[in-house]
């Protein structure tokens, strides 16, 4: 492989790790009680549903690009069924705040991305 290519490998691998770095923790979806994301670490992370607080989802996440990244549901629920699989881009994060424009990735015509408001929240 030539060094060009091998710089830029690592350096987007490093540019992966800083951005998502920064989403350790508990992002609820702003208007819930406590339906949101728990960043786990840069891999893994769990969804709450609103209705079932105290049985969160598993997800394993992939990094894109240092701004998108999509979840897989880790567990699964029957046979036939393909896992559950969402596209993610952060738009903004800042003071707590988190924008993520969620793409659909699932049957149907697919419409502009719905843009998703988290609030970090402080344990």
């Amino acid at each position: 492989m030539n060094k060009r290519v091998v710089s830029y490998i690592l350096g987007m691998c490093m540019l992966i790790t800083c951005a998502n770095a920064a989403l350790l923790g508990r992002y609820v979806l702003e208007g819930s009680h406590c339906a949101g994301f728990d960043f786990l670490n840069a891999h893994q992370a769990l969804w709450y549903n609103e209705l079932q607080c105290t049985y969160p989802d598993k997800l394993n996440i992939t990094w894109v690009t240092p701004r998108v990244f999509m979840t897989v549901s880790s567990v699964r629920r029957k046979k036939s069924c393909p896992p559950s699989v969402r596209v993610y881009k952060i738009t903004s994060e800042q003071g707590g705040r988190l924008l993520l424009a969620n793409y659909w990735t699932g049957w149907g015509k697919p419409g502009k991305p719905v843009i998703e408001v988290y609030q970090r929240l402080v344990k």
